[in-house]
């Protein structure tokens, strides 16, 4: 109840159903769950590591596209985690509640990747300069592949890093095969693609359900990367809230 208290006062809503679920019915639900929250945090103790629950519950998980924290409350030895996730330490009841919310502030951060056609290089800098004003990490590539090169290593290394891809969408784009590489790889990759259209060329075949934007200026575009709107002739610029809702940016939800 002290991590649920905390971080109610932070703001964020967290989900405790399994405390007041009938047992019957908890394994049916967990799934629904698991896709509807932002983040899955899993509380580990000897206890629980060593009951029939542990596997079932680590299965579920593992097939929820969902960030993961493992928060050991006890100096276990975990087995070998089948998915992605993020495991700290917290042998302290009072700090378990700052620990957990340490992690989601700083994950907050977004690490964004701006895939653009060097065409649209003019309105890249724009977006890029608007996104610095933000919490995001922003990276763009600006080095500029010459014809016959190879797909860089380090591009393909960011795509994955990232935890959302905006694509600047226009003719130039559309003949890029640079920019089809990096999209294709990101699609692959499951990530969040957010394109931003610039002129009224149609999107790909495989994107055309995707939420996109008309600009960048647009204000649930800065909503949802924190971008400070502009005000009036007296106050130019201010933050948006540090937190919002939890990982509502990550999931669009």
């Amino acid at each position: 109840m002290q991590l649920e208290v905390y971080l109610h006062k932070q703001k964020i809503g967290l989900w405790l159903e399994s405390i007041t679920t009938p047992e019957e019915d908890f394994a049916k639900y967990l799934p629904s769950w698991l896709n509807e929250s932002d983040l899955v945090i899993i509380l580990v103790n000897n206890y629980y590591l060593n009951s029939e629950w542990w596997a079932n519950d680590l299965e579920d998980v593992q097939h929820c596209k969902r960030t993961k924290l493992i928060v050991k409350l006890e100096p276990v030895v975990l087995p070998e985690i089948p998915f992605n996730c993020t495991v700290l330490d917290c042998y302290d009841e009072k700090n378990f509640p700052q620990t957990v919310y340490k992690f989601i502030k700083e994950k907050k951060r977004m690490r964004v990747f701006v895939s653009y056609s060097r065409l649209n290089s003019r309105e890249a800098k724009r977006l890029v300069a608007k996104l610095k004003t933000s919490l995001n990490r922003t990276w763009i590539d600006s080095s500029g592949l010459e014809h016959g090169e190879q797909f860089p290593t380090k591009i393909l290394q960011e795509i994955k890093d990232c935890d959302c891809f905006i694509l600047l969408w226009s003719r130039h784009s559309r003949q890029s095969r640079w920019v089809e590489k990096e999209w294709n790889h990101a699609f692959k990759l499951e990530k969040r693609i957010i394109p931003v259209i610039l002129d009224k060329t149609d999107l790909p075949m495989v994107l055309e359900d995707t939420h996109a934007f008309t600009s960048f200026d647009d204000s649930d575009f800065c909503d949802f990367f924190d971008i400070p709107k502009e005000r009036d002739s007296e106050t130019k610029k201010t933050m948006t809230g540090l937190l919002r809702k939890l990982w509502c940016r990550l999931t669009g939800k």
